[in-house]
């Protein structure tokens, strides 16, 4: 558990999101507990993307590797927050989210991460991907989603870092390992994230995801097992 005044670093990574990032960013600066850093991670985007973020007021890095969990690795190198969140240039956060989640934490000793509730809908223009559950667009969802995580630094310490290897699954290894260690997540019984949804939401569409997702289950088993 961290000490002292809570300062939050929002990593927001991007690939030719221009359109979306704008708003993203500024449902950050909207909070009511205003964040300490956002930091932009560019992965080598040719439409503008870089300049949008700069131009809302983000800090803007370049990704290094080529894959999610690169850039997700890259923006937690760069933050220099006691607390850590996440963000896609395609999602927004309702207003209160930092407020509610910090709150949580203070008054949760034993939490070492808190979420909220997720709703999921439709970007403006766009279908779901192959495979989406449409039932996901009904109502608010208690699911540990990255872009709805908050949790101090000494927690993603103690985990580790996003394995590129097993994107785009890395984040449901990495919430694996989290719980293998035996720590806790906490959650807002309130909706803190609008995800939207594309035909291109990358965990639908990778083909790379359900061999991904299975390895990092079998790494779980044998972490628990002591064979890891």
């Amino acid at each position: 558990m961290s000490t002292g005044p809570a300062t939050v670093s929002v990593v927001l990574p991007v690939r030719n999101g221009a359109a979306l990032l704008g708003e993203a960013i500024d449902s950050v600066h909207a909070q009511t507990t205003p964040a300490h850093e956002v930091v932009v991670v560019d992965g080598h985007s040719d439409d503008g993307s870089a300049a949008v973020g700069r131009a809302h007021g983000a800090r803007v890095v370049v990704q290094r590797g080529a894959t999610l969990a690169d850039a997700y690795n890259t923006g937690v190198a760069e933050a220099s927050g006691t607390h850590l969140a996440f963000l896609s240039h395609d999602d927004v956060w309702l207003p209160h989210k930092l407020a509610a989640q910090l709150a949580l934490l203070a008054a949760r000793p034993d939490a070492d991460a808190v979420i909220g509730l997720t709703r999921f809908e439709l970007a403006v223009g766009h279908a779901p991907p192959p495979g989406f559950r449409a039932e996901l667009l009904s109502g608010a969802h208690r699911t540990p989603v990255t872009e709805v995580l908050l949790m101090p630094m000494t927690t993603w310490d103690r985990v580790g870092p996003f394995r590129p290897e097993l994107t785009p699954a890395s984040d449901s290894d990495w919430l694996a390992r989290f719980h293998d260690l035996g720590l806790v997540i906490a959650t807002v019984d309130e909706v803190l994230l609008r995800k939207r949804i594309t035909e291109v939401s990358t965990s639908h569409v990778d083909p790379a995801g359900p061999a991904n997702l299975l390895r990092a289950l079998r790494d779980s088993v044998l972490r628990k097992q002591g064979r890891a």
